[in-house]
């Protein structure tokens, strides 16, 4: 059964609590490797005076007292921590000076404690049992906050359960809890013995788990709360216990009048079990952080309850985050970014790039990390606030970070704590080989180590090595071949080879995902029909995420191996299976972010947008409208982009999106939408949506670069959307220095070419549609170069079109091929007719390449016809709409006059006209319909 319907089964199962459960499936589902096995969190960056703040805990037993005392949450804001240390009661005993309970809080080495036992004669009793392993936890938490890296905060936890265990002390210990346990002691015991390291399958632990199950009804929610802490994604019994846990906190929380201390109490409770939480359950949670702040309920003191709040956001909506609410609530810091933790810093930007709203938080964000970066130690918050910093970061920024990832990538790391730097070296671009080496060779020497010392569990091994292979093939530069490093390459493709052999082949998606690097960096010729047996094996198992990284691999080796004879027809093999595999999955009800992914995948493996399958993913795009939202935008846009496809029911929710959030999306989204509404010449139908990016691009012009700044106005200017603020920060001498600023810093001659071919068509477009303005065409010299540098050649079209057309006017010598327009439109046949209607024999450009301001008035003794033929290339797929580009270029020509008509290659080359005679009657009747249009109007 797969792995989320059993899932499903444990939350419809809920309304019945657990209480027993077979012991022997703790030992099968480890074994299986279905489920993720708990990993060690990294250290908390906070400040503890030795024992002092844990003691001033121990004697808040209410969740009133408990959560009065601000600090009692400052490690859970730690990034993917949630340590619950400070929950752990240390003095057990009234009378404790006359036992060794005192000598035990005050011990603060494993030595110490184990040498206070060994001086005490008498035998322990349960509360000194207790106390022994209170005082432990608390020793492993407290050096744990002296390591800067997780790399030695692993190291430390695995050698720290091996140092207890070489006492045999402690088992006496564990001998005298087994033997006598009290209902207030089950849960904090449980709590610290697993933050010892003792396995959850031990005697001990599963007897403790028996008795919290039997007893689960009579614990308070302050032990609930601790006992959630245990059961974080361990195995199928987990499951079990995290659904009685739930049910008894719900019996116990007056709902009807939350307080905001049982709703920061909730927010543990459901970080702690996202898993189990149903879409309803988080619905309603949504509701009551939005009904409290509607009512204004939090206080300026709330900062560290938000931030729980916001991780447990987090954690529910992995990809489509409620927006409107968490943007409300990140809101309530834009002023108290200044009294934020490094720690709180660094979730608070995490929960905004799963966001991207609201676009005020991210300046403030970014100055604060600035300030904190060079102050951290700490390999996995130094990393996490570079990602900050990177996100939209200005190309004279770019070089600086670059400097600083290049220092952090020395810092001793564990592979899986590289996330952060493995995006912001994507965010950077950073084609920096010595870096990017030093990067992948760290991640490849940690892996080799994991692998030494992990457990022989199924699943396992290839967990550790996905750390590597995931990023490595996502890696910006991989599929330009800019920077690649290719032992490591064949290194990695040698440990995959031998793990898909063993028994991890029988878990589809782990299998999928191994597959995937093979073909992507496998030489044609070693492309082994055998990974695509294992996959067609299974392939009703692969979900939505597997056939996205399949076609990745396909991606990388298309591109790759272009003349890649031998392998074409295995590759062939492998895009009808994930074909398959995606309609298949359409079929059942998804989410929007897996129509994407699916969406994505098909056009990456270079499926065909004609084809009836991407029809379908268009269509399934219709019923998740609703949950558009700012990080889903940029990658639907780039998919119909790619695909030359028009869907305009999507692109109106989008506008619509666009229109109702213009206080709080980014310039980065604006961009992405104008850019892609411009190449496939869509025309938003509500008229507030240019207004709304007017809003946006006037607000964030100042941090945005020049081209992306360009991009958007010549776009706003089809929309015909300029304002004249807008127009005269472009076209100032200001602007045009900081452009040549920054092509000089980039030092790209490709990124040079493009800015000021940009430059040159929002000049002429300004020109022409904004004349009252008075900016000057200063781009004359420029374009004649261009057209030295690049003459036009004739296609087979237009000399076809060209043929039929002097057939018409009854010579050739009245057709001008590739003539160009004042403003430098390029016109790919041009004729002219006098009042009569008869052809005129006009020299070549006499009046169109001096370069002079022509008007239609200039054309009053005769109509000059510019001719467009248009390939498939200058329209969309699905209903051929020109694209902007060519619209544009239309409306220009008609503004200086000229007669339009443009040819369709589609039209040109129907069956409908397939003889000569045809065409002369087809382009009769455009020459005609353009003459009646043009004079009408």
């Amino acid at each position: 059964m797969h792995f989320r319907k059993i899932l499903q089964q444990i939350k419809i199962s809920r309304c019945k609590p657990f209480t027993s459960f077979s012991i022997g499936k703790y030992n099968y589902y480890k074994a299986s490797g279905i489920l993720p096995t708990k990993t060690f969190n990294k250290p908390s960056n906070s400040k503890l005076l030795k024992n002092e703040i844990i003691q001033s805990h121990s004697s808040k037993n209410t969740f009133e007292e408990l959560a009065a005392d601000s600090s009692i949450f400052s490690m859970i804001i730690s990034k993917d921590e949630w340590f619950y240390g400070v929950l752990y009661p240390n003095l057990i005993a009234e009378n404790y000076e006359e036992s060794i309970i005192s000598d035990l809080q005050n011990s603060y080495s494993i030595e110490d404690l184990f040498e206070v036992l060994d001086k005490h004669k008498k035998p322990l009793n349960y509360d000194e049992a207790c106390q022994a392993i209170y005082s432990l936890s608390n020793i492993k938490h407290l050096r744990q906050l002296k390591f800067k890296n997780s790399l030695m905060h692993i190291k430390h936890n695995r050698h720290f359960f091996s140092v207890v265990c070489s006492y045999p002390k402690f088992y006496d210990i564990l001998e005298i809890i087994k033997d006598k346990s009290s209902l207030e002691r089950l849960c904090p015991l449980m709590m610290c013995l697993d933050n010892i390291g003792v396995d959850l399958n031990h005697n001990l632990m599963i007897d403790l788990h028996l008795k919290v199950l039997k007893s689960i009804s009579d614990l308070d929610i302050l032990s609930l709360i601790r006992l959630s802490f245990v059961f974080i994604g361990r195995s199928i019994v987990s499951y079990y216990t995290q659904v009685n846990i739930f049910n008894e906190v719900y019996k116990k929380i007056d709902f009807d009048e939350l307080s905001v201390t049982n709703l920061l109490f909730l927010s543990v409770l459901y970080n702690n079990m996202h898993r189990i939480i149903s879409l309803e359950e988080k619905h309603q949670y949504v509701h009551y952080v939005q009904t409290f702040l509607d009512e204004k309920r939090f206080s300026d003191s709330d900062i560290t309850n938000l931030l729980i709040i916001l991780n447990t956001f987090n954690k529910l909506f992995v990809h489509s985050a409620p927006v409107y609410t968490c943007k409300n609530v990140m809101k309530l810091f834009i002023n108290k970014i200044d009294h934020l933790t490094p720690h709180q810093l660094s979730l608070l930007s995490s929960t905004y790039l799963n966001v991207l709203e609201p676009r005020c938080l991210l300046p403030k964000l970014q100055e604060a990390a600035s300030s904190y970066i060079n102050d951290s130690d700490n390999f996995s918050l130094k990393t996490d606030l570079l990602l900050c910093l990177s996100f939209n970061a200005r190309f004279k920024k770019k070089k600086e970070y670059e400097y600083l990832a290049a220092e952090i990538v020395n810092i001793p790391y564990e592979c899986q704590d590289a996330s952060s730097l493995f995006k912001a070296l994507r965010f950077l671009k950073i084609s920096n080989y010595e870096l990017c080496n030093k990067f992948w060779s760290n991640s490849i020497e940690n892996i080799k180590s994991r692998l030494a010392e992990c457990e022989e569990t199924i699943g396992f091994r290839e967990g550790i090595l996905r750390l590597f292979y995931a990023k490595y093939i996502y890696f910006n530069n991989n599929i330009r071949g800019r920077v690649r490093i290719f032992e490591i390459e064949q290194e990695m493709i040698s440990l995959l080879q031998s793990e898909i052999k063993g028994s991890v082949k029988h878990i589809p998606s782990k299998i999928a995902h191994m597959i995937s690097f093979l073909i992507a960096y496998s030489k044609g010729n070693e492309l082994s029909e055998e990974w695509y047996e294992l996959l067609e094996k299974d392939k009703a198992q692969l979900r939505y995420f597997d056939i996205r990284f399949l076609s990745r691999g396909l991606e990388v080796q298309l591109h790759n191996n272009v003349h890649n004879k031998k392998g074409a027809q295995l590759l062939s093999k492998f895009k009808s299976l994930l074909d398959y595999c995606t309609e298949d999955i359409l079929k059942d009800n998804v989410s929007l972010r897996e129509v994407m992914s699916l969406t994505t995948g098909y056009l990456i493996r270079e499926g065909s947008p004609s084809a009836a399958l991407f029809q379908k993913l268009s269509d399934a795009h219709l019923k998740y409208l609703d949950e558009i939202i700012s990080v889903n935008i940029t990658q639907i846009l780039r998919n119909f982009s790619n695909a030359k496809f028009m869907n305009p029911e999507v692109f109106e929710a989008i506008s619509d999106y666009i229109i109702s959030n213009q206080e709080d999306v980014s310039s980065t989204v604006v961009h992405q939408v104008l850019s892609s509404f411009f190449i496939l010449g869509y025309i938003p139908k509500r008229n507030e949506f240019v207004d709304a990016c007017q809003t946006v691009v006037n607000a964030e012009r100042e941090v945005m670069s020049c081209k992306t700044l360009l991009h958007c106005c010549l776009a706003l200017a089809f929309l015909r959307g300029l304002t004249t603020d807008l127009i005269h920060y472009i076209f100032c001498v200001e602007f045009l220095d900081q452009i040549e600023e920054e092509m000089e810093y980039i030092n790209s001659l490709k990124y040079s070419n493009s800015v000021r071919s940009l430059l040159m068509r929002l000049n002429r477009s300004v020109c022409l549609d904004y004349p009252e303005e008075k900016i000057p065409w200063f781009h004359e010299k420029y374009c004649q170069d261009m057209v030295e540098m690049k003459p036009k050649v004739p296609t087979a079209f237009m000399k076809e079109v060209a043929s039929v057309l002097s057939s018409i006017l009854g010579n050739e010598k009245y057709i001008f091929l590739n003539t160009k327009s004042p403003y430098y439109n390029y016109i790919d046949l041009e004729f002219a007719v006098g009042k009569d209607g008869i052809p005129l024999s006009l020299l070549r450009n006499s009046r169109l390449e001096n370069g002079t301001k022509t008007s239609p008035s200039d054309f009053s003794d005769i109509r000059r016809f510019a001719v467009l033929v248009r390939s498939k290339n200058c329209y969309t797929e699905n209903d051929h709409t020109l694209f902007g580009p060519f619209q544009m270029q239309r409306r220009h020509l008609e503004m200086q006059g000229y007669y339009v008509i443009e040819i369709l290659e589609r039209d040109f080359y129907s069956m409908a006209v397939a003889t000569e005679k045809d065409k002369q009657i087809l382009l009769k009747k455009l020459i005609m319909r353009e003459v009646v249009n043009k004079e009408y109007r």
